[in-house]
């Protein structure tokens, strides 16, 4: 018995060596940060290669980001059971009713750099919600691909490299040590992003205003 099974357990290295990959595409299409990690965990300890996981977290992002933006783009009310699209759905047809929308042509020609951006801060439900202005507003759809693949990719690299490398700690104490000094840093990196790029750029957008007005909620919750 290898020491990966010993962590594991026999039977269940062995079940997660025959189900994990179809198990892994179902729950990536949930949640790929969360599922990510713990699938970079797994991958150091032999259970999945790393470049699979990498590649199914970008095809399934960029699947599903594509499937609501064309759902947007095609007015479809299937968006409007989830409580956060239904909110923006309301905000941009408010706007179009009222006359042209002053900041669409703007949204739509910075649709990659935002969606980019949105993707290596993960503010959560905010990628989707630029998705979906962008298929209302009829953005071309080359740039919301490249956005998500890009942005996705870095992202769900460096989210399996943390788990991969904090698989590691189980193995070594001074692995650990570096582990913690890695994550710190990169978690103060992405602090200042944040309030240099999403709160000071984002939040003062005129879109953002409008569709969030009243208040930030970016929850996927349906009701």
């Amino acid at each position: 018995m290898t020491g990966n099974e010993l962590i594991l357990g026999r039977d269940i290295f062995e079940w997660l060596l025959a189900y994990g990959y179809p198990i892994f595409i179902f729950l990536s299409i949930i949640d790929s940060t969360y599922v990510g990690f713990f699938a970079g965990i797994l991958s150091s300890w032999g259970v999945f290669n790393p470049f699979i996981i990498w590649g199914i977290c970008v095809v399934m992002r960029l699947i599903t980001d594509s499937i609501f933006f064309y759902l947007a783009k095609s007015g479809s009310s299937f968006l409007r059971k989830f409580k956060l699209f239904r909110k923006v759905l309301k905000k941009i047809n408010e706007k179009k009713e009222e006359g042209e929308i002053e900041w669409a042509p703007l949204f739509k020609e910075h649709i990659f750099k935002t969606l980019l951006i949105t993707k290596l801060i993960p503010i959560p439900g905010l990628p989707e919600v630029i998705i979906i202005v962008g298929g209302i507003l009829k953005a071309k759809y080359k740039k919301v691909f490249y956005g998500t693949v890009i942005g996705q990719g870095i992202w769900a690299g460096l989210v399996i490299f943390l788990g991969y490398e904090f698989g590691g700690v189980v193995q070594s104490a001074k692995h650990l040590i570096d582990v913690i000094g890695f994550i710190t840093v990169l978690l103060i990196v992405l602090f200042i992003l944040y309030y240099k790029y999403a709160r000071s750029h984002i939040k003062t957008r005129t879109w953002f205003k409008e569709i969030f007005n009243g208040g930030v909620d970016t929850k996927v919750d349906k009701k």
